[in-house]
């Protein structure tokens, strides 16, 4: 099958609803195409469509007061189809952070293998394998995925300019700023889960408006990527913990799961740290500013 050549961002001379219509387009191929046609992995697929969902529906937030009740069908669709595939993808996920921990502090883990926890997280996984499997969640995502695609041509958007476009890039990096405050402030893990999800959009929209000035929000969008990977390691390490509390006999000796978990709340504690420097420069520029540097970019 021929591959998408899908460019995530408006192109020059194209009109918002054009590019809002052709990246959603776009995007939902990719999603079903990786869902349809994968082959040698499974997980790597569920991982593609998954970030094609949130591709599309962070795009749909630059446009959401125009879009209306549109905006709610479809980020309807956009999330349930994430939730199908999350669970097969995070279960992954945690693999692979218990193999940076592993082998990032392997001299503090000293003759201690957790070779046991491994394998825990691995069952864990080939169940959920099977579960996804069983209840055929592939084909029930594409089956809702190609219903959204067919209605994109009738979206509403003739309301659209680029003046939307800045001003809802200002509220997100709004909400950028009170996420981080308050992620801080409360210490809770679901404060740090909601920063990360708005630095996910914020990451996304420097994407998607790259054309107004590259050079600059290419750096920025590269900035904003090195923070939401701090925060998705730190959500990766909350749900690491919940999962070896929930069922601990899972998961092999009680010493070995201790000194996994001192392992965990110390990297947690180095990413929160290293995330707070990152987001002083990304967000040192108050909102309205930025609504007004993009415009005038975008005139040029």
């Amino acid at each position: 099958m021929k591959s998408i050549a899908a460019k995530y961002h408006w192109t020059a001379h194209e009109s918002v609803s054009e590019g809002l219509q052709r990246i959603a387009s776009e995007q939902l191929q990719l999603a079903v195409s990786e869902l349809v046609n994968h082959k040698a992995s499974l997980d790597k697929a569920v991982h593609e469509a998954r970030k094609s969902v949130k591709k599309i529906r962070s795009a749909l937030r630059l446009v959401r007061g125009v879009l209306g009740k549109e905006y709610d069908q479809a980020n309807g669709i956009l999330r349930d189809a994430g939730r199908q595939l999350s669970p097969l993808r995070d279960s992954q996920a945690l693999i692979e952070i218990f193999d940076q921990l592993n082998g990032k502090y392997r001299e503090e883990l000293g003759d201690r293998s957790l070779i046991s926890v491994r394998d825990g997280l691995l069952a864990r996984k080939k169940e959920l394998h099977r579960s996804f499997q069983r209840q055929r969640v592939s084909g029930k995502v594409v089956k809702s995925l190609r219903k959204l695609g067919a209605g994109i041509g009738k979206w509403n958007l003739e309301e659209s300019d680029f003046e939307s476009l800045s001003k809802n890039f200002a509220t997100t990096i709004r909400q950028n700023r009170k996420a981080c405050h308050s992620a801080y402030a409360d210490a809770q893990p679901e404060g740090f889960h909601e920063w990360r999800k708005r630095v996910k959009d914020l990451r996304y929209h420097f994407a998607l408006l790259h054309h107004a000035w590259p050079p600059v929000l290419d750096a920025y969008a590269e900035a904003a990527k090195d923070l939401e990977h701090r925060l998705g390691d730190d959500h990766n390490l909350v749900v690491l913990r919940d999962t070896i509390l929930k069922s601990p006999d899972d998961f092999g000796k009680e010493e070995d799961i201790s000194a996994l978990l001192q392992i965990v709340d110390h990297h947690q504690q180095k990413l929160r740290a290293e995330a707070k420097s990152l987001a002083i420069p990304l967000y040192s520029e108050k909102p309205s500013d930025w609504r007004r540097r993009l415009e005038l970019w975008w005139s040029a």
